[in-house]
């Protein structure tokens, strides 16, 4: 399941998932840069990653609480959904300008930096894996019957 995120917003960045248990994920932030950036150019891309990436920056308190909500959350059985919709109402169906400038192609866009279709794209992908593996393991399970009947 992808749990690599490349980030290009305020400063790039890596961002690497590794799941620990059922209720605990440890989240790896690399900053990067191009190889053969100026000096001057290095320094301020890392002092605008740590004021905004950094524990304490403007970003990153907010999604490490929506983290923490998230995993609270999922341990109560009230609420079926998790609404996952900031910046819905102007999201992109297929790429924005700035992804046809550089050739990308993504399936959903955000006019804002704030939007987070990402979420919505990541779990459908994951829905797509799990209907795989479902039906991968039917057909084995049918063939595996086959052969011991």
């Amino acid at each position: 399941y992808p749990n690599v995120y490349f980030m290009d917003q305020f400063g790039s960045q890596i961002r690497v998932l590794r799941p620990l248990s059922v209720d605990k994920t440890e989240v790896t932030i690399y900053c990067i840069a191009p190889v053969g950036e100026e000096p001057e150019a290095r320094a301020r891309r890392i002092r605008q990653y740590e004021d905004f990436f950094n524990a304490s920056g403007m970003a990153t308190p907010d999604d490490l609480e929506e983290f923490r909500a998230c995993q609270a959350g999922y341990a109560g059985i009230a609420l079926e959904w998790n609404d996952m919709c900031r910046g819905s109402k102007h999201w992109i169906q297929g790429p924005d300008d700035a992804a046809n400038e550089i050739g990308l192609k993504p399936k959903l866009s955000g006019i804002k930096t704030e939007d987070e279709g990402l979420y919505l794209a990541q779990h459908q992908h994951w829905l797509e894996l799990i209907k795989q593996g479902i039906a991968t393991e039917k057909e084995i399970a049918a063939s595996t019957e086959g052969e011991n009947a």
